[in-house]
């Protein structure tokens, strides 16, 4: 059953028999007013960990547009093959897509759904780039806090996960497996005949309906679950379920939960049956149809209630609820609304319990993060693991990860709208709940270890301990959360489509109060390079965290990569030396929570010139960094010139002699321990080093405060679509974050050719951090171009196209006699043409729409003269223009003239 706006109401107030415009936020204060289980301030306070896994949406599609999460004012985020900024997604047409609002109130946003199969070849998504093309241009389609106000209000009031992936870029069954077991051993594919589905095609949970043929239990899955390694450890575990669970209790399609040793149906005796299988008191096929979820609501709140709620829970909401497309984001609100309003209704309860909301997968749906992937070889990458583990490699394909996914943690020890940055993955719940078990509860280890997550996973994905405090969990918070609000009935609406005009998304602006807290991580990355003189780079990446760290690396210079990098804790990968074949080199490194080095600058050294090279060091005591500029093997001196590109830090020059170094100190106080510096020197017109990150300090911080700025977005537009042979035609900039530079520069394009492909028809430098620039048309013929906004020098693409016309209008006379035909003559391009095309007559001063005509002629040649009769016109002045089929969208004008 498809399910729109017009359910919301439905679902907001489902079993709560009160008002939707003030459920939501009341249950938010009142959660947030139990202070938590602080007896000692460690994992041992937690009693219950509960994980609600819904379905289908990506992390940009559902919160791209909040506040302080690294969405869609990303001030570090990757440019694609082709130099234009990740967001523009290429479409098979040679254009793009720019992410869009799916309005869900005049379409049916809310029900579409995309291609979410296994990703295939690795070559198809090295770039990023493949969204539209694979995908479609609903790809790029995003909900913000109007559409999807009680998840927002959660990520204001509790701590929202911005780096939490799904485990592989495919569907939710391989997904799901390695949520409950840390593997898919090599499972891609769909489940086939162990789902229970009925005639009517409902996924069901009736272990009744199980299919126990030979060849259909030969088939399942037959590695330990987590739910097993609770059971053989005296740990308490539940699965809520109704009937209709959307088959998303993937437990049952494992074999020991499905048959006993002998190969006959599972014991409805067995530990796997009594807390796997069974479905919420009451449900049944007969009920099925329409529900609510209140029977597995029921169930759940009966159990908090009467202090029975196991240790460790796991729900699947039925079809309707579990927000796979194409049912609504909002019934998703509703059954997590009333989850919590179980938990929160036993304050001893709430007191001492984790709920984990997280997404199965993206469907297939945009997010900007690229995926980290072990290195399966040296022309991947490299990486200081022995061994990445066997099933990260699928017929020579790296698994994982896939795309960000949406994580809420919400307890008492994660309050105040956080974020935490940390890497993680669905794995990333098994090992938290090892932590808990041998920290908090005292379990051997090596008994509740999760056997099956891989070595590579264990390194580079946390165990997403960093998003909680435990040791000051009742310090302040927002007392205030936002209303949901009423939507209007909504049915039979056309599908989403990108706009007309694409515009770059904007994210909540940062608060009065400053950015959101943001969670101590546990990083401390390094990257370093030099130029060998001898057509190489050698790059080091050192790790001087507490946990691993992964990097991916780019190069606008080659088409290859992008290569992936692994370096565990306390190690490092020395002078990984990088060949270029032509006169220069550049990289970019990317990493954790915005930590970025970028490397550029000629391969050749002049012999007996400077020798310029930058380090970048962490000063944790100050929580600032020493910035080095060295010359070291430099036989004269050099300048070198510090940027900062986002914080307001004063431009500074420096000249180092020959020989020597010079240390400059960064305090960062202002900016919450973030930076992002631009060096280069004058010993080299492309050398350059970019630093940007945040200095970690064990102590909670702030996000990134261009977070919320939008000043990342790249302005490029013109005021002039239309512009007369003679007249200017004038173009708006402004740089993005770390792509000022003075070589930058505007071409403009006849229709047809693109920068690289063909000779500019005008340019001019563009060298501000943002201006103007204006071309003359008067050598320019009638026609189509394209204006593009390019970088330094170079053919990447900052922005644009920005498609602009040049036209003709003028009168064949500048003075006519009353009564006296009049010609006007006209020139338009060829796509501009239209059988209802006209020119009107205006007052001297007037413009279209701005007051009535006086006189009109069609226009319908692609170049003519229109007759004007003047009989009706009273002496003096007027204006003609221009305009396009039957509309008031200006072509040319004014052609002025007098009538006597």
């Amino acid at each position: 059953m498809s399910t729109s706006r017009r359910n919301f109401l439905r679902y907001a107030v489902a079993g709560a028999g009160v008002s939707a415009t003030t459920v939501f936020p009341d249950l938010i204060r009142e959660a947030l007013a139990i202070p938590a289980n602080n007896a000692t301030g460690t994992l041992a306070d937690i009693g219950h960990v509960v994980i609600l896994m819904q379905e289908n949406r990506s992390f940009d599609h559902y919160f791209g547009a909040l506040a302080g999460v690294r969405g869609f004012d990303d001030p570090r985020a990757i440019d694609l093959p082709n130099g234009r900024p990740v967001w523009y997604q290429p479409d098979a047409a040679g254009g793009y897509v720019l992410p869009f609002h799916f309005d869900a109130k005049n379409t049916s946003a809310l029900s579409v759904g995309l291609d979410h199969s296994w990703k295939g070849a690795q070559a198809t998504w090295q770039g990023w780039d493949a969204w539209v093309k694979q995908k479609s241009a609903q790809t790029m389609g995003y909900f913000n806090r109007g559409d999807l106000p009680f998840y927002y209000a959660l990520a204001d009031a509790f701590t929202i996960c911005d780096a939490y992936h799904c485990s592989i870029f495919g569907a939710t069954d391989p997904n799901r497996l390695y949520s409950l077991s840390g593997t898919n051993q090599g499972w891609f594919g769909a489940m086939g005949g162990l789902y229970n589905i009925s005639a009517g095609g409902i996924y069901n949970a009736d272990p009744a309906n199980d299919n126990l043929s030979a060849a259909v239990t030969g088939s399942a899955p037959n590695w330990q679950t987590y739910a097993e390694v609770l059971q053989a450890n005296g740990v308490s575990w539940k699965v809520y379920q109704e009937w209709d669970n959307y088959g998303d209790n993937y437990l049952a399609y494992f074999k020991n939960f499905r048959v006993n040793a002998d190969g006959s149906r599972l014991s409805a005796s067995s530990p796997l049956a009594q807390n796997g299988r069974v479905m919420a008191p009451g449900s049944s096929a007969a009920n099925a149809a329409g529900t609510k979820g209140d029977l597995l609501v029921r169930a759940f709140a009966d159990d908090v209630q009467n202090n029975r709620l196991p240790q460790v829970s796991w729900i699947s909401a039925p079809t309707e609820y579990c927000e796979h497309p194409s049912h609504s984001p909002n019934a998703g609100e509703s059954i997590t609304a009333r989850l919590l309003a179980a938990l929160v209704a036993n304050p001893a309860v709430w007191s001492k319990t984790v709920f984990l909301l997280m997404y199965d997968e993206n469907d297939g749906f945009f997010d900007h993060v690229p995926s980290d992937m072990a290195p399966l070889n040296t022309g991947m990458g490299k990486t200081t693991l022995a061994d990445i583990g066997a099933y990260e490699s699928y017929q020579g394909i790296p698994v994982g990860l896939g795309p960000r996914v949406p994580m809420l943690v919400i307890s008492p020890w994660s309050k105040g709208g956080r974020v935490c940055s940390q890497l993680f993955d669905h794995t990333s719940k098994l090992r938290f709940l090892e932590e808990w078990l041998v920290q908090g509860l005292g379990k051997d280890r090596a008994s509740i270890t999760c056997s099956q997550i891989s070595p590579w996973r264990r390194t580079v994905c946390g165990d997403l301990t960093s998003a909680f405090d435990f040791k000051h969990p009742n310090s302040d918070w927002p007392t205030s959360a936002p209303k949901t609000a009423a939507y209007a009935p909504v049915s039979g609406k056309p599908s989403p489509v990108p706009p007309a005009v694409q515009t770059l998304p904007r994210q909540e602006e940062v608060a009065a109060d400053g950015p959101r807290y943001a969670c101590p991580l546990p990083y401390m990355l390094q990257v370093q390079a030099s130029n060998n003189g001898n057509k190489q780079l050698a790059v080091s990446f050192s790790n001087l965290g507490q946990v691993g760290a992964a990097f991916i690396v780019y190069s606008s210079l080659r088409s290859d990569g992008p290569w992936y990098y692994t370096v565990e804790a306390g190690k490092s990968i020395d002078n990984e030396m990088w060949n270029w074949s032509g006169s220069s080199y550049a990289l970019s490194v990317h990493g954790a929570n915005g930590f970025l080095r970028q490397f550029a600058g000629t391969v050749a050294q002049a012999a007996g010139g400077a020798r310029p090279e930058l380090q970048c060091m962490y000063s944790v005591a100050s929580n600032g960094i020493w910035l080095t500029l060295s010359n070291v093997g430099g036989q004269q001196a050099c300048r070198f010139t510090i940027n900062d590109n986002a914080y307001g830090v004063a431009q500074a020059s420096y000249t180092v002699a020959a020989g020597q170094t010079l240390a400059i100190d960064y305090a960062l106080a202002d900016s919450f321990g973030w930076y992002d510096f631009t060096v280069t020197c004058d010993a080299d017109a492309l050398w350059s080093r970019r630093v940007a990150g945040h200095v970690e300090t064990g102590a909670a911080s702030r996000v990134d405060p261009m977070i919320g700025t939008n000043k990342s977005r790249i302005v490029f537009d013109t005021s002039t679509p239309y512009a007369m042979k003679g007249a200017p035609l004038n173009f708006n900039y402004a740089a993005p974050n770390g792509k000022l530079d003075p070589k930058n520069w505007i071409g403009l394009y006849a229709a047809g050719r693109t920068p690289g492909n063909g000779s500019s028809a005008l340019w001019s430098y563009a060298p501000d951090a943002s201006g103007s620039v204006a071309f003359s048309t008067g050598t320019l013929a009638v026609g189509d171009y394209a204006a593009w906004y390019l970088y330094q020098d170079g053919y990447q693409a900052l922005g644009g196209p920005v498609a602009v016309s040049v036209t003709q209008l003028a009168a064949s006379t500048a003075s006519v006699k009353q009564g006296t035909p009049m010609l006007v003559n006209y020139a338009l391009p060829a796509s501009k043409v239209s059988s209802t095309n006209w020119i009107g007559i205006w007052k001297a001063g007037v413009t279209p729409g701005s007051g009535s005509y006086l006189t009109w002629q069609y226009a319908t040649a692609a170049s003519g003269s229109v007759s004007i009769d003047t009989s009706k016109l009273a002496p003096g002045s007027y204006s003609a223009w221009c305009l396009y089929a039957n509309g008031y969208t200006l072509m040319a004008g004014p052609a002025n003239f007098t009538v006597t």
